[in-house]
């Protein structure tokens, strides 16, 4: 990459509208924008000379970056919680104490990391953390504004740490109750020391970020709750006087403003504010002012020049209400305050709604004036040069599509009018499709179209979910923390055609990328992550917590390969990364790896054994967490995903053939790890290039320590039926689809399907279903999604559901004329695979020594294919129940067991003598072949 990037967008917001043919220049070393240019540009696709690049961004709208003025990132740990009964503001506020008197270090860090995170791919470039979480339990003071601010260099989110005085539990209520107890500041001369502390740990953090002000501090007032009137004026003063912004918590609800009124000598809480003698607010938010006076926001806003932060979804989450006086509106921003839902399209669509709701008349916020609050007006609140596309400003960005879907169909959009729609009729995850905080770019991966996608661009992990690491590790994504150069898809930007960009092979421990040029773009895991990963023999648990920890979303496993690389090189092995193709639906995210590794001087198609599970994960990524175990406190779990499916496992498995049980056998033993088990079986289907003819293969799943002796089939179909439109009023004159999509599936849900003894009930599950074009008519098209878990051929529950389908076609055909009769309901296969036969267990393990079970899951199982009837062995430690949601972990006596119990299968296995014989060329054939009954 050059000295500096520019940026040819489709659109850009320029001077408070948008314009055409606009080129903005960001230098790639401090991060500025160095020019702003309006010409028409010549098509161009990455590296343009030694000086620079140039992307394209044809179809983008390029809007300066987000500002989120207001929030409380810890309090997205209340969601879901108190959402149901009668209640208000006081009792949300019970329950966020509770919260507080519950969160350790760990979770504190984490619940913030994550909200960061979501706040990026809501299009926030720069947050004002209202910080009053000062401390843990019985920590020193202030401890967790380190925290909060590690959390957001994590995020890459351009911080203004709000750091907030609080020292009193009410007015006239010197004492803080529990809750309040962490938040509890000394004296405003500590409280001031405590800034200029908090002062240095930016500047450090800055400095290894190499973006300049990247983190800063400004002075919170709590509320008139928490301090008294002179520490107020105390604060406003030192905020003026050392040129620092200044927030507060004003006149949210009706109660506060009675005990301002009996203990403050009938004065309003703003009205306290504006007699600490300040001519000059205008670095001064005040945020809610919900039920404030006409005369005082006067004052405030057109007389002091203040900001008033609102935040919509939040007020009407705790049934505030929202306020009637924003008199200035070029002083109005917004916030997500408690974080229940992060998106400031939204907000900012209900700052104009709130309007309408209390004059019952529209058009109060323009188009113009909703991006300035979230723009513009967000600097102004914060005192940092962003918020808009001009030289010298940061290069913060928000970037939006202008080819979402929910932007199509719509009559010809004139440019403003694209914004409109986005703002009136799209939540952020639809159109935003990527953010910039000092040029460094952070796409939504899974979200971003090709055209999009622009060379070369350092970007931060995907997340979909959370770039975090969890505990206290080497971590964010600047300075020494992990960069991920994500790897795209390039864009023929004159055909519109998709030209694939490979990933080449780079370093151990790396991360590798296709650049603008064509050359491999390499980020190294954290210090911490590689430290460990060369350790000889690593605790399981603290091997686990690493691979945990790095996001391998499917489509997005390269790192997991890379930490793999980097442990079988340090261990002695032979290591092989064998490229597979984008995943499915995710072209985007580019090419990946399998890791096959074997021992050096041995042949990897020649090891009796290979150990096998899986590199990918469901989304969304969290990182792990050690926990007390909800069922026996005494004990611990290990939570993040893949805690249970499947990175224990694969940990587990790599320290079993570490053990001394296995010394005399590990040049027996390899891996084969594989991508896309969550979802295309890609990558097994993919490894069978290598040709690997193995005795047995250990596959890792958690089936809470059974080894399977069957595995259910699948069998995934798509149902359509077509119909004839009518108005509904009249339903004789045509035929509804959905109608007709409901009767199909009441037989097929009723119908008698194959059942085994051993393995169970065939089980059916309708996943979607779709269909119609307007309530008030008769649907044209349905369709609906089926999975059948198979105890029979799939064939078998095919040739039912066929019949079905020809019964009732017979009954509902149409003439299409000259074309003939033909069928309204239409049956599509999607995948199939049959029940796998896993009772060859018997013959080669103790059964008193084993226990055995049925898995009611898809495996890789199915899909690896060898010419010497490799007998597979499914098993591993955690319960599969436990996977693929929020709650996902392991016990960790469950891991530390798994190694041992990995080694003794192996040993087992390997030993087994006249059973290992036995391996011939014999197939298993399905268990339904034998013991299927109707």
């Amino acid at each position: 990459m050059g000295t500096t990037t520019t940026y040819l967008p489709g659109l850009a917001w320029v001077g408070g509208r948008l314009e055409k043919n606009v080129a903005v220049t960001v230098c790639n070393t401090s991060g500025k924008i160095l020019k702003v240019t309006q010409e028409k540009q010549p098509k161009v696709n990455g590296n343009i000379g030694p000086d620079g690049d140039k992307v394209q961004l044809p179809n983008a709208i390029l809007l300066p970056g987000f500002v989120n003025c207001h929030s409380h990132a810890f309090q997205r740990g209340l969601r879901g919680k108190g959402e149901e009964g009668d209640g208000d503001f006081w009792t949300w506020r019970q329950q966020m104490h509770r919260l507080v008197t519950t969160l350790n270090d760990e979770d504190f860090e984490a619940h913030c990391t994550q909200c960061f995170t979501e706040m990026r791919d809501a299009g926030v470039t720069t947050v004002g953390e209202f910080h009053y979480f000062h401390h843990g339990e019985k920590d020193a003071l202030h401890k967790y504004d380190e925290i909060i601010l590690r959390a957001a260099a994590t995020a890459g989110i351009r911080i203004v740490l709000l750091s907030a005085f609080y020292a009193r539990g009410g007015v006239e209520i010197p004492e803080l109750n529990a809750g309040q107890q962490r938040f509890r500041t000394p004296g405003v001369d500590k409280f001031i020391e405590s800034l200029v502390a908090a002062d240095r740990v930016c500047a450090q953090n800055n400095k290894s970020a190499g973006i300049e002000k990247l983190q800063t501090v400004g002075v919170v007032a709590h509320s008139i709750r928490a301090l008294t009137v002179e520490d107020l004026g105390l604060l406003v003063k030192h905020a003026q006087t050392e040129q620092r912004v200044f927030h507060m918590h004003v006149e949210e609800q009706r109660a506060e403003i009675e005990q301002c009124l009996k203990g403050n000598k009938g004065c309003t809480p703003l009205r306290c504010l504006l007699d600490a003698g300040v001519p000059d607010m205008s670095n001064c938010t005040l945020v809610h002012c919900t039920h404030s006076n006409e005369k005082d926001m006067r004052d405030y806003m057109e007389g002091r020049g203040g900001n008033v932060c609102v935040c919509p979804l939040t007020e009407g989450s705790l049934a505030d209400g929202l306020p009637r006086w924003l008199v200035r509106k070029d002083q109005v921003v917004v916030g997500s305050d408690s974080n229940l839902r992060i998106d400031l399209l939204e907000e900012a669509r209900w700052l104009e709604y709130g309007q309408r709701l209390w004059t019952e008349r529209r058009g109060h916020f323009s188009v113009v004036d909703l991006v300035n609050v979230l723009t513009v007006n967000g600097a102004r609140s914060m005192g940092l040069p962003i918020g808009r596309i001009s030289e010298g400003c940061y290069g913060d960005f928000t970037m939006i599509d202008m080819r979402a879907p929910v932007l199509q169909n719509i009559d010809t959009l004139k440019a403003e009018e694209f914004l409109a729609a986005a703002l009136y009729a799209a939540a952020g995850s639809e159109v935003i499709c990527g953010t910039a905080v000092g040029g460094r770019w952070r796409p939504r991966p899974i979200f971003l179209p090709r055209a999009l996608v622009p060379d070369g661009l350092t970007v931060m992990p995907s997340t979909a979910t959370s770039t975090g690491f969890g505990g206290h590790r080497d971590r964010g994504p600047f300075g020494s923390g992990w960069n991920c150069d994500l790897c795209w898809r390039r864009e023929d930007l004159s055909t519109q055609t998709e030209i694939c960009a490979p990933v080449s092979s780079g370093p151990a421990g790396s991360v590798t990328s296709a650049s603008g040029n064509g050359a491999a773009v390499e980020k190294p895991l954290p210090a911490a992550f590689l430290a460990l990963l060369k350790q000889a023999s690593p605790d399981v648990l603290a091997l686990a917590r690493v691979l945990i920890d790095i996001d391998s979303v499917s489509g997005t496993e390269i790192p997991m390969a890379r930490a793999l690389e980097t442990w079988f090189q340090a261990h002695g092995y032979e290591v092989q990364l064998q490229p597979v193709e984008p995943e499915t639906g995710k072209q985007g995210l580019g090419s990946r790896f399998n890791v096959l590794a074997w021992p050096k001087g041995t042949q990897p198609s020649s090891l009796p054994l290979l150990f096998n599970t899986h590199l990918d994960v469901v989304p969304p990524f969290f990182p792990s967490g050690l926990k007390p175990d909800p069922l026996d406190p005494s004990k611990q779990i290990l939570t993040g995903r893949g805690s249970c499916d499947t990175k224990s496992l694969l940990a587990a498995m790599l320290l079993a053939v570490q053990s001394p049980m296995l010394a005399a056998l590990k040049e027996k033993i390899g891996f084969i790890f594989v991508v896309s088990e969550e979802t295309t079986h890609q990558g097994m289907k993919r490894a069978n290039a290598l040709n690997l003819q193995p005795k047995f293969l250990i596959v890792g799943e958690p089936t809470a320590a059974r080894v399977m002796r069957f595995q259910k089939g699948i069998l995934k179909l798509r149902i359509t039926c077509r119909g004839v439109a009518a108005h509904s009023g009249y339903p004789h004159l045509g035929v509804s689809a959905v109608g007709l999509l409901l009767d199909v599936l009441e037989r097929i849900r009723k119908a008698p399907y194959p059942r085994d003894d051993l393995i169970g009930e065939t089980d059916l599950n309708v996943g979607f279903i779709e269909g119609g074009q307007a309530i008030n008519a008769l649907a044209e098209h349905a369709s609906a999604m089926l999975m059948f878990r198979l105890v029979s051929e799939p064939k078998v529950v095919h040739d039912i559901v066929s019949a079905i389908l020809r019964e009732l076609n017979e009954s509902v055909k149409f003439d299409k004329g000259k074309k003939g009769v033909e069928d309204r309901i239409y049956l599509e296969l999607i995948t199939q695979n049959a029940p796998v036969d896993l009772t060859h267990v018997d013959k080669f393990l103790d059964k008193s020594r084993w226990n055995f079970g049925t898995a009611c899951f898809n495996t890789d199982i199915p899909y690896f294919k060898s010419s010497v009837g490799t007998k597979s062995f499914l098993y591993g430690h955690g319960d599969i129940c436990d996977a693929h949601c929020p709650r996902e972990y392991i016990g960790v006596d469950d891991l530390r067991s798994c190694v041992g119990a990995y080694a003794r299968m192996a040993k087992e296995l390997l030993e087994s003598g006249s059973g290992a014989s036995k391996l011939s060329n014999e197939v298993a054939q399905p268990p339904a072949a034998k013991r299927v009954k109707r």
